[in-house]
This record gives structure tokens, C-alpha cells and sequence, in this order.
């Protein structure tokens, strides 16, 4: 905490002084040039704080946060502090994300950033202008930072009030709006691509930032989650779900917080090549002839080559590029693309599994026949040591159970139920299910949770039992819309 204060204190002091300096100074001035490279060096300081990592420099409610980290006021920097809060609120300015490519960066750049900077206050929309100002001139390195309702207020404290239910939903609505952010958040990268535009991640990674949040805070609220299945945004709804299960098993496998960042943002980005594969072959309802085969299975290069050109520094781009060329090669790399010799990742392993689960239970235009998720996890079995990892497939297995959430369960009550969770504990694989009841629409509405593990206090016997299991589309259900 001291060390991030001081360096925050730090930086605050060497922006103040380029942004003061550039407006009496031209480039060539010795001690501008000073200024851009006390300001590189405090960037650079805070970044190597995290490994190297981007960070946001950002101001709520008249403070100033590195992250969510307050950065205190000193004795000697209280003033200044107050100066630049009002240069930001002057401006409309919200904060900046900056990475660590702004070592390489020359400083004529550097200064025409802050003139850019101090520029904003003379436009209608300040913060609008210069986002497009950076934009305009390539400026991956550094990006205006946008608050938005997936991320939340850094100063935001949770109630220790109400009770557990109610923390819940709102664990629920917050997830549903982060899911929401995500689909609109890669629809607006694919669009730029498709334009011949360069797409920034920024959003991107604060997006997977979240996710890891609510895997902290409530695992089954992201395998609730991934069982959504939009028909109509089926390329994006997948990603978003592949990435929402890679860092599920991601993180039943012990990575770190930075990991299933690099693995949620890879898994997010690993069918981005399908923006270049025409929409006549991508959602062609009928079987593919040989010729559009080799061209629909060339996506996973395409997708390393939209990555290569994303506006991101090389160094994050460089974490995820590999899961996406990897992840239809298979395990015993029978696949595609072909590779005689090749040792797949972790992360393109992981993605795998995560991309052929969602694909299998999703109903497509042109697939007539997917599988409920229960079937789907014994379909994959079978290809275990060929198409996928055993080792990490039993690590999904296990973590989903064997009755998945989203699955329809038919029960010897002949009630009908939706699977909303499988506990951990050694139940049998026996999880806790949400009946469904029949409503005046034909259509179904929640009852009672119920614990299938329970048992006849005089007979020991199971209450209910599961005879049957199907996919929710058999019954016109959208598993999310009664998981939250």
C-alpha cells in the first residue's frame, strides 16, 4: 500500500508538471523532454509494481485511485492533488489506462498527449474529443477511462446490511449486467475488425477483470451464466461463454488472478477470425460442401491475424494469441490447423474443452442436433487422450457434475425441474434443482428449490429421483432466465 501511494503521489506529480509544461514549451525544449521522461518513468515505475501489467489512473467522488487503490494525500502533495481534480473535472475527465508499452514510446508522442490533454477543455465534449484524438493517432498506449455499470465505483463499499438473499441478487444482477457489457463489448471489436478498423481491448480486459471478481465472489453465478444462449448473437454469446468456463476450470486448477485474465481475454478472442469467413458459409443451414470446409476452417489463422492487429500493446497480445490458432487442433493434434509436432498450451487445452461443450449443447441454425449438458459431458468422455485433455476434462467434469447446470431433469414425481447447481460436497452427483411449473402460456414458471440429495426421514430413501434429462430448448426454456 505504501509503495503504490507513493508512486501514485508520484505520478500525479510528473502529469501535473508535463501538462504545465507543454504550454509554454515546443517539443524541443530540454526540460519538455525532461518532463515526458519523468512521466514515462512514473507510468513504468507503477506498472512494474504489477509485472508489468496496464493500470488505471482514475478520480471518483474528488479522489484520485490507482485501480481501486485510494491514493492518500501527503503533506506535500495535498494541493496539488486538489489542482487535479479540478484540471480532470474541468475536462469531464473520468481517468486514464496506461501499459507498459509507453517505455517505447518517443516523447514528441508523449507531449503531444498532454497539449491533446489540456486541448479538451476547450471542446463541447471533452472526454469524447479526446478519445478520438487518441484514436486519430494510434495512441494504444495510453486510453480515456470510461466508467460504465459492469465495472462499478471504486469507492463503492458493499452494505454489511440484508440479509443473504438479497446479496445474492444483487450478486445475480450485477452478473447479468457484466454478461450484457461483454456481448456488446465484443460485438464492438468484431464490427471495427470486419470495417478494416484497429479495435482496442481496454474494455475487454476490464471485462474479464469482472468476471474473475465474480469467481471470487460466487463460482456457481458464472456457470449459471454460460448457459445462456442467445440464438440471434450466437458467435458472441459463445465466446463470452467459452471464456466464462475456461476461467471456471482455470480457476479450479489453482491459476492466479493475473492468469485467468490472460486466459479469460484469450478465450473471449479465440473464434475473432470468423469476422472474416462470410456469413454464407458461417450460418449456412445445410452441410458444407469440401471447398467450404478448408475456408470455415481457416479460422483460427484468421484469428491470429485480427489479434496481431488489435490496438493493444505486443506484450498482452502476445498472452492470447496462441489459444486461438490452437484451440480445433485437437489433443492428439488430429485436428486443424495440421501440425505434425506441436505441444498445445495450457490455455488452448483449456479453451477446447470450454469451446466444444458450449458448441455441443447450442442449438444452431446449422447443427440439428445438440446434446443436453449432462449428454454432452458423456459425448466428451469418450474423446478423452484424443480430443482433449483427460486430465483437465476430469477437472470439468467434476466441476460441473454430472448433472450440469442448465439441465431439464424429469423426475420420478413426474415433476420437471432445471438443474441451478451441483454442490461440491460427495453427493452422488446429485444437485439442486428448481422446479418448473406449468403457467396459462404454455410456458413454465419458477416453484420451489429442491435438494435432490434429501432423504425420507423414515425410509433413508431419496425423496425424488431424476428418470430422464433434456436439453432446455426441448421445452422452450432459457435456463438463465430461471437461474437468475
Amino acid at each position: 500500500m505504501a509503495a503504490i501511494d507513493n508512486r501514485g503521489q508520484q505520478l500525479l506529480v510528473a502529469l501535473n508538471s508535463l501538462l504545465r509544461t507543454v504550454r509554454i514549451h515546443d517539443d524541443t525544449n530540454r526540460q519538455a523532454v525532461e518532463c515526458a521522461a519523468n512521466f514515462v518513468d512514473s507510468v513504468s515505475a507503477i506498472c512494474g509494481l504489477d509485472s508489468g501489467e496496464e493500470f488505471t489512473l482514475q478520480i471518483s467522488n474528488g479522489r484520485f485511485f490507482l485501480d481501486d487503490e485510494k491514493i492518500l494525500h501527503g503533506r506535500n502533495t495535498e494541493t496539488l492533488i486538489q489542482v487535479m481534480v479540478d484540471y480532470f473535472s474541468e475536462r469531464q475527465l473520468s481517468g486514464f489506462t496506461f501499459s507498459p508499452d509507453i517505455c517505447t514510446i518517443n516523447h514528441p508522442d508523449i507531449l503531444l498527449f498532454a497539449r491533446m490533454v489540456n486541448q479538451a477543455a476547450e471542446q463541447e465534449d471533452p472526454a469524447a474529443w479526446l478519445k478520438k484524438m487518441l484514436d486519430e493517432n494510434d495512441f494504444y498506449w495510453v486510453e480515456h477511462f470510461e466508467p460504465d455499470q459492469a465495472t462499478g465505483d471504486p469507492e463503492a463499499v458493499d452494505s454489511e446490511e440484508g440479509d443473504e438473499a438479497t446479496d445474492q441478487e444483487d450478486r445475480r444482477n450485477r452478473a447479468r449486467k457484466i454478461y450484457s457489457y461483454g456481448l456488446d463489448n465484443l460485438k464492438g471489436v468484431a464490427m471495427k475488425l470486419a470495417g478494416g478498423q484497429r479495435a482496442g481491448i481496454k474494455k475487454s480486459v476490464r471485462l474479464v477483470q469482472n468476471f474473475v471478481n465474480l469467481l471470487d465472489d460466487d463460482a456457481p453465478v458464472m456457470l449459471g451464466l454460460s448457459t445462456l444462449r442467445i440464438y440471434d448473437d450466437e458467435t458472441y454469446s459463445h465466446s463470452v461463454n467459452v471464456a466464462l468456463l475456461a476461467m471456471s476450470i482455470g480457476k479450479k486448477i489453482g491459476l492466479s488472478r493475473g492468469a485467468l485474465e490472460k486466459l479469460g481475454l484469450a478465450a473471449l478472442f479465440h473464434d475473432l477470425g470468423k469476422v472474416s469467413i462470410p456469413q454464407a458459409i458461417t450460418k449456412k443451414p445445410d452441410g458444407l460442401t469440401s471447398r467450404e470446409k478448408v475456408i470455415m476452417r481457416s479460422h483460427p489463422l484468421h484469428s491470429v491475424r485480427q489479434i496481431v492487429m488489435l490496438r493493444a500493446p505486443h506484450s498482452r497480445k502476445a498472452q492470447i494469441v496462441l489459444p486461438a490458432f490452437e484451440h480445433h487442433m485437437k489433443f492428439d493434434l488430429t485436428g486443424y490447423p495440421k501440425a505434425s509436432s506441436w505441444h498445445i498450451s495450457l490455455f488452448g487445452r483449456i479453451i477446447t474443452i470450454a469451446d466444444v461443450f458450449d458448441a455441443i449443447t447450442s442449438p444452431r441454425v446449422y447443427r440439428k442436433n445438440f446434446l443436453s449438458p449432462d449428454r454432452a459431458l458423456g459425448f466428451m468422455i469418450q474423446l478423452a487422450g484424443k480430443d482433449f485433455d483427460p486430465i483437465i476434462l476430469k477437472v470439468f467434469i467434476n466441476m460441473l457434475g454430472l448433472y450440469p447446470p442448465g439441465t431439464v431433469v424429469e423426475l420420478d414425481s413426474d415433476e420437471l425441474g432445471l438443474v441451478i447447481e451441483t454442490p461440491a460436497t460427495n453427493r452422488k452427483g446429485l444437485p439442486v434443482i428448481l422446479l418448473l411449473k406449468g403457467d396459462a402460456d404454455k410456458g413454465y414458471r419458477k416453484g420451489e428449490t429442491v435438494d435432490l440429495a434429501e432423504r425420507s426421514a423414515d425410509s433413508g430413501q431419496y425423496l425424488r429421483k431424476i428418470v430422464n434429462t433434456a436439453h432446455p430448448a426441448a421445452y422452450n426454456i432459457q435456463p438463465v432466465q430461471f437461474i437468475f
